[in-house]
C-alpha cells in the first residue's frame, strides 16, 4: 500500500501526526518512494503536493485490477501547526492507451497555478487542480 502522512514537527522531540491517507490494496506502490523527482510540491496557499500512483484494488468477484494516476492532496492550515491537515485533492487519472498504461514506469508532474501536468510513459495531459477528473490530453 503506499501512505502519504503529515506531520507536525513544530516539537522535533515529538512528532505529531496530522492526517494520514492510504493508497490501494497490497503490492501497490509509487515511484516517489525511490526518485525524488516522481514527487511534486507547490508552496502556497494552501500547499499543493502530487505524486504518481499504481494502485492495485479487487472487485467484487476477487479480480485484482491495476491503475497508475496522479494522486494530489493539500497542506490545510499549515500556519498553526498543531491545527494542520492534509486533504485529498482528487486524481488525475487519464485513459489507458495501450494495456502497459495500467502500469507507470516512469510519471512526473508538474503543478503551474491551478493546471497540472502529468506526464505517464510518454504521454503528456493536463488537467485543473480544482477538477483533475477533466483531464486534456495525450498532447
Amino acid at each position: 500500500r503506499v501512505k502519504v502522512e503529515l506531520f507536525d514537527v513544530s516539537v522535533l522531540a515529538h512528532p505529531q501526526s496530522r492526517g494520514a491517507v492510504t493508497l490501494g490494496g497490497e503490492r501497490s506502490y509509487s515511484e516517489a518512494t525511490y526518485d525524488r523527482h516522481a514527487f511534486t510540491y507547490l508552496d502556497g496557499s494552501p500547499d499543493r503536493l502530487a505524486f504518481p500512483a499504481t494502485t492495485y484494488t479487487r472487485d467484487t468477484n476477487g479480480l485484482t485490477h491495476a491503475d497508475s494516476a496522479l494522486h494530489q492532496f493539500e497542506v490545510l492550515g499549515e500556519q498553526v501547526p498543531s491545527a494542520a491537515v492534509l486533504r485529498d485533492a482528487g486524481i488525475v487519472n487519464p485513459p489507458a492507451l495501450t494495456p502497459s498504461d495500467q502500469y507507470s514506469s516512469m510519471s512526473r508532474s508538474f503543478i503551474d497555478g491551478d493546471t497540472v501536468w502529468y506526464v505517464r510513459n510518454g504521454h503528456v495531459w493536463s488537467s485543473s487542480w480544482l477538477a483533475p477528473g477533466a483531464v486534456r490530453g495525450p498532447f
